[in-house]
């Protein structure tokens, strides 16, 4: 059986589209656009907390503006839902809303922009949060591992710098 729910959900879309009347009265270009988004297998999170690299962006660029806008408003909405509870407090407090909000503008950088571009305003932005200043050339890595250790401040990027 299928194991992956955006895989479940395409089969349905072109084999079963009866059992989606909402789906069903959209043109053909909608459908297309929706079963495509239901395609990107780039995670948000992911790139939130420096996983990915610049490359993981291409299927989300090559989205139309709307699907781009469309997919990443789902993916606030999914990310917020979907992120396992620790402490028993609500999950997105103000670090991680910002750490939030700076992932998601950038994200939509990709209208106008190269994945790279978009990767490095990402991380450009984690830097300014992080550090007072930029030790060398390899303040990419460095602010790469602070996504990685989700670190929000100045404090705990001197802890990361010291620790590079």
């Amino acid at each position: 059986g299928m194991q992956n729910p955006a895989q479940a959900l395409n089969k349905i879309m072109l084999e079963h589209v009866d059992v989606l009347p909402s789906y069903a009265r959209w043109d053909e270009g909608e459908q297309q656009s929706l079963r495509q988004r239901c395609q990107i297998t780039f995670l948000p999170m992911q790139f939130l907390q420096g996983e990915n690299l610049a490359a993981s962006m291409l299927e989300v660029k090559a989205l139309d503006s709307d699907a781009l806008r469309l997919y990443v408003l789902y993916s606030c909405i999914f990310a917020c839902a979907f992120v396992p509870r620790t402490d028993g407090s609500a999950f997105m407090n103000e670090d991680r809303y910002q750490n939030f909000r700076e992932g998601m503008d950038s994200l939509m950088l990709l209208e106008s922009h190269s994945v790279s571009e978009t990767y490095d305003s990402y991380l450009q932005k984690r830097g300014v949060a992080c550090f007072t200043r930029f030790p060398s050339e390899q303040h990419r890595a460095v602010v790469r591992l602070a996504c990685l250790t989700r670190v929000y401040h100045f404090d705990g990027g001197d802890d990361v710098q010291s620790a590079f």
